[in-house]
Formats: C-alpha cells, sequence, structure tokens
C-alpha cells in the first residue's frame, strides 16, 4: 500500500523571511544609481527634492484610490513589500497537494464518502477553494457539475487576485507623467522668480525640476514594474494549483483511486480520469496531469514494483471525434496512452517495460447512452479515463 500524509492546512503566521535575489538585485540597482550620482556630483543630497517626491509618489497614489477600491489599492501597495519576501505557496506545494486528495480518495474507496465527511470535519480544512471543492464531493455532485461549479469560483479568483496586478501596471505608467508634471510645475516656479539678478541661480533651479522626471522613471521601472511582474507570478502560481485541486476533486467526485488497486496477485490498476490529464480532444498532457505523473512514476519506480510490466490504457466516451489528427476515436485514446508512456520515459522508467495501449470507447465502466439513447453525461465522464496496469511477471528482459 502507499503511504501518503495529510496536506497541512494551517498557515503560518510569524513573519516571512526575505528572499535573497529579489533583495540583492535592488541593492544592486541602488547602488549603481547612488554610485553614478556619487561619480558625476559633490554630493547626494543635490539629488534629493522633497517637492518632487511629493508630486510623484503622492500623485501616482491620488489616482490610484481615485480609480479603484480602496482595499484593492492597499493590497497593491502591500505587494511592493511582499515582493522581498518568502511566497507563502509555491510551486513544491502541488505534490503535497496531490498526496493529500490521493490520501482522501483512498478514504472514499475503502471506507465511502460518508467516512471521508466525518474526517474532513475532524481535520478542520481552512483552505476554501479545497473546502467548497470537497463539499460539493461529500454531497454527490456528479463530476461535470463539480467542474463547472469550482473553474467558475477559480475564475472569479483569479480575476479578483488580478486587480492589485493592474493597479501596479497602472502606477508603472503613471509615476512618469506625475515626474512630468513636478519637472513642469518646478520650471514654472523657476520662471516666476526670474529676473535679472538671479540669472545665475538658473542651472540650480533646473536641476531641482527635473529631479520631479527622475524619481518618476526610477519608481517606475524599479519598484512599481517589478512588484506587477512578481504578483501576477504569484497569482498564475495560484491559479495553475487551483486547477489542480479542481482535477482532484473531479476524481473525487467520480470515485477514482490515485493508488494501484490489486486486481489478483499479478495484476494491479490505477484509474485516473482523463480530465486530470487532458483537455476535451487532445492528447497533450497539462501542465497538472505532469504534477500527478510525476508523483506515480517515482512510486512505480519503487522496488516493489521492479517486476512489472506497465501498460498504459486510454479510454474514452463515445462522443464522435473527427479531426486531423484524431480521426476517430481510436486515435485519440491510442496517442493519450502513449503521452503518458513518453513522459515515464522521460522520469526514467526503462522502456521495456512499458506498452501503450488505446481501447477507445469499447470498454465503458458504464453506459455512455441511456435506454432513448441520450448521452448520460456523468457515465461518459467516467468513460473517459486514463487506466495504468501493473502486471508481475517473473523477469523484465
Amino acid at each position: 500500500m502507499w503511504g501518503f500524509i495529510a496536506m497541512p492546512v494551517n498557515r503560518s503566521s510569524k513573519l516571512r523571511p526575505y528572499l535573497r535575489p529579489p533583495v540583492l538585485g535592488a541593492a544592486f540597482g541602488l547602488l549603481l544609481v547612488l554610485g553614478s550620482i556619487a561619480a558625476s556630483t559633490h554630493g547626494l543630497l543635490a539629488f534629493f527634492s522633497l517637492e518632487g517626491l511629493l508630486i510623484v509618489v503622492g500623485g501616482v497614489i491620488a489616482v490610484a484610490f481615485m480609480s479603484y477600491d480602496a482595499d484593492e489599492v492597499r493590497k497593491a501597495l502591500n505587494a511592493i513589500a511582499d515582493m522581498y519576501k518568502e511566497p507563502k505557496a509555491t510551486q513544491e506545494n502541488l505534490p503535497q497537494d496531490i498526496k493529500s486528495i490521493a490520501s482522501w480518495a483512498r478514504i472514499i474507496k475503502e471506507k465511502g464518502m460518508r467516512r471521508l465527511e466525518s474526517s474532513l470535519g475532524q481535520d478542520g480544512i481552512d483552505d476554501p477553494f479545497i473546502k467548497y471543492g470537497l463539499n460539493m464531493v461529500v454531497s454527490e455532485y456528479t463530476p461535470d457539475d463539480v467542474k463547472t461549479m469550482m473553474e467558475t469560483a477559480a475564475d472569479a479568483c483569479y480575476e479578483r487576485e488580478n486587480t492589485p496586478v493592474d493597479i501596479l501596471e497602472a502606477m508603472t505608467s503613471h509615476a512618469p507623467a506625475f515626474g512630468m508634471v513636478g519637472t513642469l510645475v518646478g520650471m514654472v516656479a523657476m520662471l516666476c522668480r526670474l529676473n535679472a539678478d538671479n540669472t545665475a541661480t538658473i542651472g540650480a533651479s533646473l536641476s531641482v525640476a527635473f529631479l520631479a522626471t527622475l524619481y518618476g522613471v526610477i519608481s517606475a521601472r524599479m519598484v512599481y514594474m517589478p512588484a506587477a511582474a512578481k504578483l501576477r507570478q504569484k497569482v498564475v502560481r495560484h491559479r495553475f494549483r487551483n486547477q489542480l485541486i479542481i482535477e482532484g476533486m473531479v476524481m473525487l467526485a467520480g470515485g477514482e483511486p490515485l493508488a494501484p488497486e490489486p486486481k489478483g496477485d499479478r495484476i494491479t490498476t490505477l484509474e485516473i480520469n482523463s480530465g486530470a490529464f487532458f483537455d476535451r480532444g487532445s492528447a497533450t498532457l497539462s501542465d497538472s496531469g505532469k504534477v500527478i505523473l510525476h508523483d506515480v512514476a517515482a512510486r512505480l519506480k519503487d522496488d516493489q514494483y521492479k517486476d512489472y510490466v506497465i501498460t498504459v490504457e486510454g479510454h474514452t466516451d463515445d462522443a464522435p471525434i473527427s479531426t486531423t489528427a484524431f480521426p476517430s476515436n481510436w486515435e485519440l485514446s491510442t496517442a493519450r496512452a502513449s503521452a503518458v508512456v513518453h513522459y515515464f520515459l522521460e522520469q526514467n522508467i526503462p522502456a521495456q517495460k512499458l506498452r501503450a495501449a488505446g481501447y477507445a470507447d469499447t470498454f465503458p465502466k458504464a453506459p455512455n447512452r441511456d435506454a432513448s439513447g441520450q448521452p448520460l453525461p456523468a457515465n461518459q465522464a467516467q468513460n473517459r479515463r486514463v487506466v495504468i496496469k501493473l502486471e508481475k511477471i517473473d523477469k523484465v528482459g
């Protein structure tokens, strides 16, 4: 039996450590700017203008609050500080999420849905997205309903999390504009004070006026733009994780196990809904599918499976397909099985242990249609699957 550990759900409340690369990058960039200033002038104070800073920083923040909700603006400003800190969740957390989903699948298979429901009540899961999905699973929604509703929630979350990114990108464009405003204000003030007695101060006055433009460009390129890029990476990672969770919940709703199931003394099988690996009508492995298969491949390389031949079977529903790449479900199912085999090869599973087979819709788990010939979407979702069959042999050549 494969062992799985529970996913940590309580986020640490302690201060997150700072990341070295962004801190060093910011320090290096600032050092270059200050070094250039020190080399070209007699003092750094010549490049300081309180009026210019107030116009640029104050103007950018004022426009942000005028254009967006205050809470979203505060999130965007917090992201500027957060870009130097360790993220709360990283790509490395994904295998742990897979293991948690696998443990829930095992509970469903061995003890039933009611046992999963009581187990979740004891665990106290804090992640609202996972909790939302599991509530639908234990309420016995169909896999298609679970996928549709969770994708809607994930899209809404993605749009909401993108708002601070939009704010920071707007700040990037506004900062140079307010730098020009500060320059114009400084020049107008200089011209108002200009007379025959103080022409010698024109150079100094112009330098102060142009500092606002400098502040605008530097803040845009070294503050707002990097913060927007870093926050967008975080949002994309979160969206990818949500998509992975969706596929896991779809498999739970369909009763699909994520661990090999013994079928006698010599054959063990692992069945996974195709939606976890492929888009409809596609044989290209999705990123979430690769994460799942990475964990599966690691376990298939365990010594307990060294004397097994691994056959990957592709199965489809009876919905017809006719494309240039896949004239029928035979080509589609075979291509999907081959894609999984190729991924296992990339994970250094020996080629002589691997087989690929496509069965189209010839071995459905459940009827694709009712007595009147109408499609049964829930059954069709079960029939679209990948089966990994492990058959024990005396010796692998």
